[in-house]
């Protein structure tokens, strides 16, 4: 019994020591690489060597940005300067080469300078003015649905005199909007009703309604179902009416959408009139 004892806690111990190894040797890691660029950034400054950026540095940055609908193009600017402060800088004329990579190549594109652009270019920074920016466009292939995260790569590199290459990623997510409103325009004894929706975002938005067939009717000769994502339809005394629509909307857009009603008495205005909306909303 007493030997069992001893072997437990001889295993315990073992364990317990392999955990502290293993923590040992991942913060070394990591603070090795924040002294191993800390030296290099220090040698750079030594030589009155200025190559920086507000988004990349040595052993890359890491972003993660909100607010993206996930439809339209995506622009990310970065500034690449040539000086320390406004008396530290260069005297030259600084070429470099710079790149973008994604990570979710299924998803998203990036190009440089325009949508239709490179993934790589060369450029200078020039003496007179110590800096200059590049433009990243990252294009979405399909719908990016909420909750998903895509990552944009990229790199910034000098030749001459040093070599020395900055970077970082960039991750974009599709999150949930809530900085948009929408209402019901109705009354009774008018034959339709009128969903107002607005996109107060800076980019475009994806939408989904859901309703009753039996109570209100989209018109079908609407844009949005005309360009439709995706539907699902109901039987009605043997036809099909549509009951759920998704659809993307365009940046800081009103949209308009009609619903036919099929009892004219009823006044489905909301939320100044009916307790609850006759439309689900999401967005």
């Amino acid at each position: 019994m007493r030997k069992m004892r001893k072997h437990k806690k001889i295993n315990k111990l073992k364990v317990g020591i392999t955990i502290f190894l293993i923590v040992l040797i991942i913060t070394l890691s990591v603070f090795g690489r924040y002294f191993y660029n800390s030296i290099k950034e220090s040698y750079f400054l030594s030589k009155q060597f200025f190559f920086t950026s507000d988004l990349l540095a040595l052993g890359g940055q890491t972003y993660t940005y909100e607010n993206w609908g996930g439809i339209d193009v995506y622009k990310i600017n970065v500034e690449l300067y040539s000086y320390q402060n406004t008396l530290l800088k260069l005297d030259y004329d600084l070429d470099y080469s710079i790149s973008c990579e994604v990570v979710q190549k299924d998803k998203i594109k990036c190009n440089i300078g325009s949508e239709d652009g490179p993934t790589s270019t060369t450029g200078t920074i020039y003496k007179t003015t110590n800096s200059t920016t590049v433009t990243f466009y990252v294009t979405p292939l399909v719908q990016i649905n909420k909750g998903e995260t895509v990552t944009v790569k990229i790199k910034a590199r000098t030749e001459v005199p040093y070599i020395k290459e900055i970077s970082c990623d960039v991750s974009l997510k599709v999150v949930q909007q809530t900085v948009n409103s929408w209402e019901i325009e109705d009354e009774v004894n008018k034959n339709y009703a009128v969903l107002k929706l607005k996109n107060l975002h800076e980019s475009g938005i994806q939408v989904t309604l859901e309703f009753d067939p039996k109570k209100v009717r989209l018109d079908l000769n609407d844009e949005i179902y005309i360009n439709k994502i995706s539907s699902e339809t109901t039987q009605i005394d043997g036809n099909d009416y549509i009951k759920k629509l998704v659809f993307n909307m365009n940046a800081e857009a009103v949209k308009y959408v009609k619903f036919y009603k099929v009892d004219m008495s009823q006044s489905y205005k909301y939320p100044a009139g009916a307790a609850s909306s006759v439309i689900k909303v999401t967005i």
